[in-house]
């Protein structure tokens, strides 16, 4: 197996208001999308293998809200 890298990020910000904080984020994993080899699939008789590849770019966006 080939080495698995990636960078990941997130930003937070959070707010308080009079009767609740508000905190809302971003996280972007595999920044640079990279296609790391995260496992092998092999054939029937075992003759050809293949590489199982992990997921792309991948931005969440999310909001919290505390009371």
């Amino acid at each position: 197996m080939p080495v698995f890298h990636q960078l990941d990020l997130r930003v937070d910000r959070t707010w308080l208001l009079s009767r609740c904080v508000v905190g809302a984020y971003l996280d972007v994993m595999n920044v640079y999308n990279h296609q790391n080899a995260e496992g092998v699939t092999y054939s029937q008789d075992f003759s050809r293998t293949r590489t199982a590849v992990g997921l792309p770019i991948l931005p969440v966006l999310g909001v919290q809200v505390s009371y």
